[in-house]
């Protein structure tokens, strides 16, 4: 299932999930007419040891996916986090947790790769894009 984004909107990558403990991958979202994008990751109510750190896969013409951004650090704490991409990221994103200036994928989807999952360790969840033509 593809999610359209080819005006400036807000898209649910993943919806929330309380105690994940495995890792999430969204649907695939379509960028082709996305300039920029902010990545939007909540975390709450952790138990134990687990991360998650977010990345971004981009998907091939042949349909194989192959990540093209991972965050430089993995999250464990609860908290908001926002990660910026595409045109301006650099120049006029001040808040975010990171900012990559690169042309964007066409075909992209999020995914939040858990380390230390099970007894008991787990974080609630919940991802969102912003985009802009």
């Amino acid at each position: 299932m593809s999610v359209e984004a080819p005006n400036k909107s807000q898209v649910v990558a993943l919806a929330s999930e309380a105690g994940s403990f495995a890792t999430r991958t969204s649907s695939a979202l379509d960028w082709r007419q996305v300039q920029s994008a902010i990545l939007t990751v909540v975390l709450a109510n952790k138990a134990g040891t687990v991360t998650f750190t977010p990345s971004i896969q981009r998907q091939l013409k042949n349909g194989t996916w192959v990540t093209w951004w991972t965050a430089a650090a993995a999250l464990s704490a609860n908290g908001t986090v926002a990660y910026a991409f595409g045109r301006g990221a650099v120049a006029t994103l001040a808040a975010m947790t990171e900012k990559i200036e690169q042309p964007l994928p066409m075909t992209v989807r999020v995914v939040l790769t858990v380390s230390g999952a099970g007894d008991g360790n787990e974080f609630d969840t919940y991802a969102e894009v912003d985009v802009s033509p």
